[in-house]
């Protein structure tokens, strides 16, 4: 759900009511004096901003994060939010070099290249408060799920992430029009999450605003 009515309360909050964080994200953004709404990528990126309020908004209030990790963070919006919006010490995880170098400017720098199922991978941080997700863990191989997430509760005791899981909607949709993702490798239902993470010593809940896939999960 790229837009909810819980999202559109906090941004009309956050932008509307209180401007200061609206010149902060177009003077950011602000490319030769051209405004980013006029442009394609510009309203692209004001759309992954938007879906972004979510994950970030509850990482810094609700769970009271003052450090975190976003695996899989694209082209950095989220860390752009914590960083600018919430002033959160924000680092991100992206697999994608080519994502990474086309990532938010001012953020690139807190970028790690790399995957989380590398066990080598150095992070900037021993420990995080959160570590969030959106739409990551879908793509791990299944033979590496158990060794991956050994690590990411040694980094952190909560995770806040959204999962594709086959008993959503929009699951439901692709798969009734057969359109596969080459790169999901643990597809799984949302039951078969939550199983998955009480055997690594965790418990998981779901979300009331969020997908089928988005859990807050706790290490016991």
């Amino acid at each position: 759900m790229i837009f909810s009515v819980n999202q559109g309360i906090i941004c009309y909050n956050f932008l509307w009511l209180r401007p200061g964080i609206w010149i902060k994200y177009t003077t950011s953004h602000i490319t030769k004096m051209v405004r980013i709404a006029v442009t394609p990528v510009g309203i692209l990126r004001f759309i992954i901003f938007l879906n972004s309020f979510r994950l970030d908004f509850s990482a810094g209030f609700f769970l009271g994060a003052r450090t975190v990790l976003d695996v899989g963070c694209a082209d950095g919006m989220s860390l752009w939010v914590f960083r600018k919006v919430f002033g959160l010490r924000a680092y991100g995880i992206e697999a994608s070099r080519w994502a990474a170098e086309h990532s938010v400017g001012s953020v690139r720098q807190f970028i790690v290249v790399g995957s989380i199922e590398d066990k080598d991978l150095r992070l900037p941080l021993e420990k995080f408060d959160v570590i969030v997700s959106f739409d990551t863990f879908e793509h791990l191989q299944p033979e590496n799920l158990p060794a991956t997430f050994k690590r990411v509760f040694f980094l952190t005791n909560t995770v806040y992430c959204s999962i594709y899981v086959l008993d959503e909607l929009s699951a439901f949709v692709q798969n009734l029009f057969r359109v596969t993702h080459q790169s999901h490798f643990s597809e799984h239902s949302s039951a078969w999450w939550l199983d998955f993470f009480a055997s690594q010593g965790a418990m998981a809940t779901h979300i009331p605003w969020g997908r089928r896939g988005t859990m807050l999960v706790r290490r016991k």
